[in-house]
């Protein structure tokens, strides 16, 4: 494959680090165009994969696509401030740039949310949930039937509950808390191409019923 041509080429030279500083656990945002990048058919997944450092090459071989696929895509995520350059080597006349994200989360800006238009931040949580969805589906048609959490299936749950008035900001505190520990549980030392690693998206919501 191309890529994997190219990579052996480009392993006669060695990385040399950038003064990039190391991804932030969490990036507090305010910009709801950047939920439409990492939610993006292939910038979210390269988004994903570059919490690993890599360069357009390797990435190319990760996601098994042409590498000329993903130069505009790394260039938009990059300029957007999502991703940065964290290692750079020659390879003949060529700069080759391996690159990672600046924040492996993002995170909207509790403060500014009422402030948005509802509007607009009712699209960008349509995009959330359709990326969720797609997912989701595609888990179902490669055979990872709903059922118990045993780690090769996944949990289905669509519940709306009834509560004595003034108890759903504790409820909302109790989802936040296991969305807190959903995080924690992120490990940032394994690699997401460790052949043993276990990945899965968990998606939560909680909302006010509005008839």
């Amino acid at each position: 494959m191309f890529t994997r041509a190219e990579s052996r080429l480009t392993n006669m030279t060695d990385w040399q680090p950038t003064d990039a500083p190391a991804p932030l656990d969490n990036l507090v945002v305010d910009d709801l165009d950047l939920v439409d990048e990492v939610t993006h058919p292939i910038r979210g997944p390269i988004f994903r994969r570059l919490k690993t450092p890599r360069s357009a090459a390797e990435l190319a071989d990760s996601m098994d696509v042409p590498v000329t696929r993903l130069y505009h895509h790394i260039n938009r995520l990059e300029a957007a401030g999502l991703i940065q350059v964290v290692a750079t080597r020659r390879v003949g006349a060529v700069t080759e740039r391996r690159y990672q994200v600046v924040a492996r989360r993002l995170r909207l800006d509790e403060d500014d949310i009422a402030a948005l238009d509802p509007r607009e931040l009712a699209r960008a949580a349509g995009t959330l949930f359709d990326s969720a969805k797609l997912g989701m589906l595609r888990a179902l048609e490669t055979g990872r039937v709903l059922g118990p959490a045993d780690g090769n299936h996944g949990i289905l749950s669509f519940n709306e509950v009834t509560l004595p008035a003034g108890k759903l900001p504790a409820l909302m505190a109790r989802v936040a808390e296991l969305v807190a520990a959903i995080d924690d549980a992120d490990d940032p030392d394994t690699p997401d191409d460790d052949p043993d690693a276990e990945r899965a998206v968990v998606f939560v919501s909680a909302y006010p019923v509005v008839d």
